[in-house]
């Protein structure tokens, strides 16, 4: 019996025009495809539980291709929180 998984999404790893590094791509759940990117977590310390990376779908901007082909480039100080 095999235990080869299914592929449900794929990551980039890309760089900001900051120079922050970070990843995008896209992940399919129950048929609904999604993109997403991914920062470092910036308030992580030491020693602490906090996630090490935060994940955010992202949305098109106004003038560029529907969410499934976007590939954000967002820095993750623009983040409002």
């Amino acid at each position: 019996m095999s235990d080869k998984k299914d592929s449900i999404g794929a990551l980039w790893k890309k760089v900001s025009k900051g120079g922050k590094e970070f990843m995008s791509g896209n992940v399919e759940i129950g048929g609904t495809k999604y993109s997403l990117v991914v920062f470092t977590n910036g308030y992580k310390e030491e020693g602490s539980n906090k996630p090490d990376f935060l994940m955010y779908e992202s949305e098109p901007r106004d003038n560029q291709t529907p969410p499934e082909k976007v590939s954000a480039e967002l820095d993750p100080n623009d983040v409002p929180w």
